[in-house]
């Protein structure tokens, strides 16, 4: 359908880590209208790093384990769908992320997601699906040790806590529609930050229950702000990820790009980005 749509189109497959931003950033300079992404939150990451700053739109088609990207554009997931928004959606423009030198369109996150992550071995992801992290993150989610946090925001806050989980975010929901930045919007210009402190096992299965719905930020062992930047250092130092994929350890730095990524998006998306902006 795709190709049947546009005058002129080519088809790249990928294979390799970082094939795919490289591919994007060489589209930057080949006239090239937009560049329709077909895979899941990993793939779609790669393309943002070569689009970032450009004038060139991503679209995507989501095959991917989570589809964190699709879901909050509300990128259908049936397959003729998608390929129409990606062919006639609205074009508009979103803030990105930027932590430590990698971009990210949704969410980037340090400490216990990002070590279930890491943990987190192929096979068992193309045998569990979308519930793989799922199951992971219960395997952890009471064993995980929290580390502390020095915390440094828009350069006026600064605070030290035990934590076991930072979500830094451009978009409110998460894998598995956990909402633990409900109140993030990609079209604001502020990152959202989602702390969630060390208080014992029993509070961490409640601060991971509340985050289904959001009602997480209400409890006093959760710290919830908004911020054009943050520097965050740890010990011991634990692993972060940006949109799914981890990239580093601690220390971290992470703040946002305004206006800086065109996305295709259908139109009821594109009415709610024109009202924030």
């Amino acid at each position: 359908m795709l190709c049947d749509s546009c005058a002129q189109s080519s088809v790249i497959e990928t294979g390799k880590p970082v094939e795919a931003t490289k591919i994007a950033f060489r589209a930057r300079h080949e006239g090239v209208d937009r560049v329709v992404v077909i895979g899941g939150d990993g793939t779609i990451n790669e393309v943002v790093n070569g689009l970032v700053g450009s004038k060139i739109p991503i679209a995507v088609i989501p095959l991917g384990t989570g589809n964190t990207f699709a879901t909050n554009f509300r990128i259908p997931l049936s397959l003729h769908e998608a390929c129409e928004v990606a062919v006639g959606g609205n074009v508009i423009t979103i803030d990105v992320g930027l932590l430590n030198h990698r971009y990210f369109a949704c969410v980037a996150g340090v400490g216990f997601d990002a070590h279930v992550l890491h943990q987190l071995r192929p096979t068992f992801k193309r045998r569990f699906g979308k519930w793989a992290y799922a199951i992971a993150s219960l395997r952890h989610l009471l064993h995980y040790r929290p580390s502390l946090i020095e915390v440094r925001m828009d350069g006026w806050e600064r605070f030290k806590t035990d934590a076991w989980l930072t979500v830094i975010s451009n978009v409110p929901t998460y894998a598995l529609n956990f909402k633990f930045t409900p109140q993030a919007s990609p079209c604001d210009g502020y990152i959202d930050v989602c702390i969630f402190f060390a208080r014992g096992r029993f509070e961490r299965l409640k601060q991971a229950a509340l985050s289904l719905l959001g009602y997480h930020v209400r409890l006093g062992s959760v710290l919830y702000k908004r911020a054009k930047w943050l520097e965050l250092v740890s010990s011991p130092n634990v692993f972060a990820h940006v949109d799914g994929e981890p990239v580093c350890l601690t220390p971290v730095s992470a703040r946002v790009i305004p206006h800086s990524l065109k996305v295709v998006v259908p139109d009821d998306w594109a009415d709610v980005a024109k009202a924030v902006q």
